[in-house]
């Protein structure tokens, strides 16, 4: 049941996508300094880690388990069963380039977050290689 709770809040936050900014030309040609780096644009998995925005989502877990997941706009998430019961609760943050959910108990578990798919789904792997999908709520 924890995982479940802890697959919400990461869902959550996978499904917020952030605005993303293109990278800057850094490339010698732009610049005319033939010492400056070539950067291109920011990578996959750079601009997939952003901290999610607030609302509610629909959080698959690896064994089909689905709750409903609210991230709050002050960093914090409420899961919910499918009866609106609240199943868990806590904190969320980002850590090192993943987003770390903490339940009441003290209990953190972190997931590398992917690129968002055309409908708003986003993958989010946990420590285990699991995968935990995360979706924009859809209303019943």
């Amino acid at each position: 049941m924890k995982k479940i709770v802890i697959f919400g809040a990461v869902a959550l936050l996978a499904a917020c996508g952030s605005k993303v900014e293109p990278a800057a030309d850094t490339s010698a040609a732009a610049t005319g300094d033939a010492s400056t780096a070539v950067m291109g644009a920011a990578s996959a998995p750079a601009m997939a880690a952003e901290t999610p925005k607030p609302g509610v989502y629909d959080v698959t877990d690896p064994a089909g388990t689905v709750v409903e997941s609210t991230i709050l706009a002050d960093g914090g998430w409420i899961d919910r069963d499918t009866k609106g019961k609240v199943i868990a609760k806590g904190k969320m943050a980002m850590t090192d380039g993943k987003t770390c959910f903490t339940d009441e108990k003290g209990k953190e578990d972190c997931y590398t977050q992917g690129m968002p798919a055309a409908d708003g789904t986003v993958e989010y792997t946990g420590a285990d290689g699991k995968v935990t999908k995360v979706s924009p709520h859809k209303k019943k």
